[in-house]
């Protein structure tokens, strides 16, 4: 969860539907950017994001967070991805619709919901995921490599007797500094330091880099 925070959100996303929409975006960029039979997430973990929201909410507060507005751009991304964030989204709804978490929202506002112009702007949100993801991490095969070996030494850092771990992402290059000496050991373990500057290992930690 941590590190889908780091990766699939930015830091001025504010947690609403739009940005949630946006993280499968970010996501379908850094792990599927060429796979050309899935082009993306399932839609089931975005259908699990909506019941979720629903069921903490009442149903007027629910339908204001669900009808969204365009993004301030609609990207320029290519056909393929935009039709398939356009079925995962549909598809999405359409599921979650039935559920009993969305059972309060009436038919007439779910059945705008999940309309052709409301699918198009979450749409429209998730390929400004993807395009904001592509200026993020210019090198997504890196990222996503970083991402693996992070998971990996966070679960191994995590059995030692430690309470608190700062890394510094630089999202250009698709690298991490810390401070944590342990949990650098940890992930040069791991794997090739390919992914950790060198730089950073040689020189003592300043909080203000």
């Amino acid at each position: 969860m941590v590190l889908h925070d780091v990766f699939h959100h930015a830091s001025e996303d504010d947690g609403s539907m739009a940005c949630e929409i946006m993280s499968y975006g970010t996501q379908a960029w850094i792990e599927h950017h060429t796979d050309e039979l899935h082009l993306g997430v399932s839609y089931d973990e975005l259908s699990a994001v909506i019941e979720s929201t629903a069921e903490s909410r009442a149903a007027a507060e629910a339908i204001a967070i669900f009808k969204l507005a365009p993004p301030p751009i609609h990207p320029s991304i290519e056909e393929r991805f935009l039709s398939r964030f356009k079925e995962i989204v549909t598809q999405a709804f359409q599921e979650s619709a039935l559920t009993e978490s969305l059972a309060k929202i009436p038919d007439i506002e779910m059945s705008s919901i999940c309309d052709e112009p409301n699918l198009d702007r979450c749409a429209a949100w998730m390929s400004f995921g993807f395009t904001r993801a592509q200026e993020r991490f210019p090198d997504p095969e890196a990222t996503r490599e970083l991402f693996n070996r992070l998971h990996t030494a966070m679960k191994k850092w995590s059995k030692l007797d430690k309470t608190d771990l700062l890394i510094i992402l630089d999202e250009r290059r698709s690298t991490v500094t810390s401070p944590d000496i342990d949990f650098v050991d940890i992930l040069l373990g791991c794997c090739p330091d390919e992914n950790l500057s060198h730089e950073a290992q040689e020189q003592p930690f300043s909080p203000s880099a």
